[in-house]
């Protein structure tokens, strides 16, 4: 019988910031695309939309229908084909299939994203839905990504990093795994704080071989040479700063107050003493720039593992990671 797992995103973030007059190629692709064989992005039909809605938000006791402003902006959708006495009949990407081809979009593009989330079960006509089995979806929060959605371009890099991930060793690489594992954390938290903790902690699970003192060095002497092969600029005094902030953190320290800037009036009236823990959209702040640096580095490094068997066996072994660095 037709299964469908989708992952719908709301256009919410197109009417911010005057994106509604970006060119037809900064767009998402108006018909399907294909990423796998079972595995496309496009819109839904806007009857199914509005199903899926009723679906993940249910109206309570008083059955009042929440006023949406904001509808479909593409979906995410995997074709099954199952039968009815299957063990995971009503669950939601039960072998996460679906969830890592989003995650991997996420290194293209690091977009903000709300998305309603469901398995929807079709009658034997494999047209009229019968079942929409809602699941609870995670929210994600880039810093300064615009547009905010992934275009024709970024799908296009997309179907090739699924095809390469699924066909490749990389979730059998324990330091590879643990980094990809740790940057959906990342994109996954709101706080910034939480987010450098995630970030850093997934470029040490690439390049740390010792603890103590030489933790420190490594990622000062190592983390340029991943930045470098990427094109990024980042120094060794960006390391440190990355690191030291990090374990400040991870210490109890808090983040750092941003610094105030051309671009903060929006947020005059909340409190100072909130401002720490928020993401504001500040030009002229060090920190949130090497944060973007950062996870730019991170992603890099995670995309070119995937489509490099090469640099992908650097992280099987400490020898292998040392040799690398060192040469």
């Amino acid at each position: 019988m037709r299964v469908q797992d989708i992952a719908l995103f709301i256009n919410n973030a197109v009417f911010r910031d005057g994106l509604v007059n970006r060119p037809c190629s900064e767009w998402p692709p108006k018909s399907k695309f294909n990423i796998a064989h079972d595995l496309w992005v496009g819109k839904l039909n806007n009857e199914l939309v509005e199903m899926m809605f009723e679906a993940c938000e249910p109206p309570g006791y008083w059955e009042v229908k929440p006023i949406r402003q904001f509808s479909q902006l593409y979906a995410f959708v995997r074709e099954l084909d199952l039968d009815y006495n299957s063990p995971n009949w009503y669950s939601w990407d039960t072998d996460e299939r679906l969830q890592t081809s989003i995650a991997l979009s996420r290194l293209i593009k690091p977009i903000s994203s709300h998305h309603y989330s469901a398995r929807v079960i079709y009658d034997s006509d494999s047209q009229t839905v019968k079942t929409i089995s809602p699941y609870q979806s995670n929210d994600t929060y880039g810093i300064g990504i615009a547009p905010n959605w992934l275009t024709t371009g970024d799908l296009a890099q997309l179907a090739g990093l699924v095809t390469l991930f699924f066909s490749s060793n990389f979730h059998e690489i324990g330091r590879l795994w643990r980094a990809f594992c740790y940057y959906e954390l990342a994109v996954r938290s709101l706080l910034i704080d939480v987010k450098w903790v995630f970030i850093v902690t997934a470029i040490e699970a690439l390049v740390q071989l010792g603890r103590g003192g030489s933790a420190l060095r490594d990622f000062k002497t190592r983390v340029p040479h991943l930045a470098k092969i990427s094109g990024i600029q980042f120094s060794a005094s960006d390391a440190a700063q990355a690191f030291k902030l990090k374990s400040g953190i991870g210490h109890g320290e808090g983040f750092p107050r941003l610094k105030r800037g051309a671009y903060d009036q929006e947020n005059k009236d909340i409190p100072e003493s909130d401002q720490q823990f928020m993401i504001l959209p500040t030009k002229n702040n060090y920190k949130l720039e090497l944060y973007r640096r950062t996870e730019d580095v991170l992603r890099n490094a995670l995309m070119k593992a995937i489509r490099e068997e090469g640099f992908r066996e650097v992280f099987t072994t400490p020898r292998g990671i040392k040799n690398y660095f060192e040469s």
